[in-house]
């Protein structure tokens, strides 16, 4: 079961993420609300356009999706990825928050 819970938590983060990078890039907006989540509030205090981040979100959702191919072949530093993806995910409130500290947690313990 916890492989299962950690799968498809890792398919919709990496999958999420994956496409609203490429669905920003491609329509200048996120999928979803005209103004995404909280997460935007980080970006604005360092006054950086977060329209312009569509491959920081290819990034992580390729990132992701690497992950679970990690985490099925159980690959050699599946272990520091996990801790990699999870911390560097926190920023993507509130559900990529969740999602990783979801996986972090079942991963981990």
């Amino acid at each position: 079961m916890q492989k299962l819970i950690l799968t498809i938590s890792g398919l919709l983060l990496g999958g999420y993420m994956l496409f609203d990078g490429i669905y920003v890039l491609k329509y200048g907006k996120y999928f979803g609300p005209e103004t995404p989540g909280p997460w935007i509030k980080i970006f604005k205090a360092f006054q950086i356009n977060i329209y312009n981040l569509g491959p920081l979100f290819i990034l992580f959702g390729v990132s992701w999706l690497a992950w679970l191919f990690c985490f099925w072949c159980h690959v050699r530093y599946t272990d520091r990825l996990t801790l990699l993806l999870v911390i560097g995910t926190l920023w993507y409130f509130p559900a990529g928050t969740i999602l990783s500290l979801l996986i972090g947690f079942l991963y981990f313990f």
